[in-house]
C-alpha cells in the first residue's frame, strides 16, 4: 500500500510514548448502515450497472492517550466492507460501487483550558469495481484540527487535504478538506452530534482534456445513548443520516451530481470513561468521513 510504510514508522515512533501516558481511552465501533444513491449521473454513462442501494458494515476503534500537561496522542482505524451485489441478473457486472476501504489515522494536539490544537495525518485504502482493480485507490490525508468544550457541550473544526492515486483515477484527488462537528451532552447518557464536511479537488486526472472538478459536501447528525455503564466503561447504541452530495463539471461544463443518503446504527464499547461526553477532554476530535465521501465519488463520472 503506497502511503503505509510512512505511516507505520511513524506510529511506531508514538509508541513508547502511549506507555507513560496520565489517562486513556479505548473505544470499538461496530456499525451497519443502508446507502440509497440517486441523482442525474447514476447510470448515466458507461457499460455497467451502478447500485442505487447497497448496504456497508464498519468496524472501528481508536486509542487516545493523554500526558501531563494535556498533550493528547490518539490512534485510530475504520474498514469498511459492502454488501452490494457484484452482478445483475447474474452476468451484468456492477460499476462504481464503493465496495471496501480501510483508514488508519494518528492525531496529536494539546488540551488547553477549554480549547485543543493539534495536527492529523491518515492513509488508507478504498475499492470500487468488484471485478478489477484499477479503480481502487490509495490515500493519504493531513491537517490541522482546533476545538473547543464547554460544560456539556463541544465543537471542533478539521482543515487539511486529501488525496489518492489509483491506475485508472475516478476518486476524489488533490482535494482541500473542511470539517466542522458539534457535540452536545443532553445528559450523562445521551449526546446528539452533528457535522458538515466538504472537500473540493479533482476527478479523472487521466482523461485527455484537463481534470474534473469536483465539490462534495456531507451533512449528517447522530443520537448516542448508553446502555450500560460502570465507573470505568460504557456500551452505548447509536443511529444517524447523513447526505453525501458529489457535484462534478465537466470539460464540456454538464453538472453531474449524485448523492448518497445514508442510515447508520451501532454498538460502541468505550473504556476509560463512562459518561458520553466524559472522553471528549482525553480524545482529539472527530475527522471528517473519509472513505464514505472517497466511496461516493466515482459514480458521478
Amino acid at each position: 500500500m503506497k502511503y503505509m510504510k510512512t505511516f507505520c514508522l511513524v506510529a511506531l515512533g508514538f509508541a513508547p510514548g502511549a506507555l507513560i501516558a496520565d489517562t486513556s481511552v479505548f473505544e470499538l465501533d461496530l456499525g451497519v448502515a443502508q446507502d440509497w444513491r440517486s441523482g442525474n449521473a447514476l447510470n448515466s454513462s458507461g457499460t455497467g450497472r451502478e447500485l442505487d442501494e447497497f448496504t456497508l458494515g464498519r468496524v472501528g476503534g481508536m486509542a487516545a492517550f493523554q500526558f501531563e500537561g494535556g498533550f493528547t496522542l490518539q490512534g485510530g482505524f475504520a474498514f469498511d466492507h459492502s454488501f452490494a451485489k457484484t452482478t445483475i441478473d447474474g452476468f451484468i457486472p456492477t460499476n462504481d460501487t464503493y465496495a471496501a476501504g480501510r483508514q488508519f489515522n494518528l492525531q496529536a494536539g494539546q488540551h488547553f483550558d477549554g480549547y485543543y490544537l493539534g495536527a492529523f495525518v491518515a492513509a488508507g485504502r478504498v475499492a470500487f469495481n468488484p471485478w478489477d482493480d484499477v479503480q481502487d485507490a490509495d490515500f493519504k490525508s493531513y491537517g490541522l484540527q482546533l476545538g473547543w468544550y464547554g460544560e456539556d457541550w463541544s465543537v471542533s473544526g478539521t482543515l487539511g487535504v486529501l488525496d489518492s492515486d489509483a491506475d485508472d483515477p475516478e476518486t476524489l484527488a488533490n482535494a482541500v478538506l473542511f470539517d466542522a462537528h458539534a457535540s452536545y451532552a443532553v445528559d450523562d447518557a445521551t449526546s446528539l452530534n452533528f457535522f458538515l464536511s466538504f472537500a473540493d479537488g479533482e476527478q479523472d486526472l487521466d482523461s485527455g482534456s484537463a481534470p474534473d472538478p469536483v465539490k462534495v459536501l456531507s451533512v449528517g447528525a447522530e443520537f448516542e445513548r448508553v446502555l450500560r455503564h460502570t465507573a470505568r466503561s460504557s456500551t452505548s447504541a447509536y443511529a444517524g443520516m447523513s447526505v453525501i452530495s458529489v457535484k462534478e463539471t465537466s470539460s464540456s461544463s454538464f453538472t453531474d451530481r449524485v448523492e448518497d443518503s445514508v442510515l447508520s446504527a451501532g454498538i460502541r464499547i468505550q473504556f476509560g470513561a463512562a459518561g458520553v461526553g466524559q472522553a471528549d477532554r482525553i480524545k482529539s476530535p472527530p475527522l471528517p468521513e473519509m472513505l464514505r465521501i472517497l466511496g461516493a465519488v466515482p459514480a458521478v463520472d
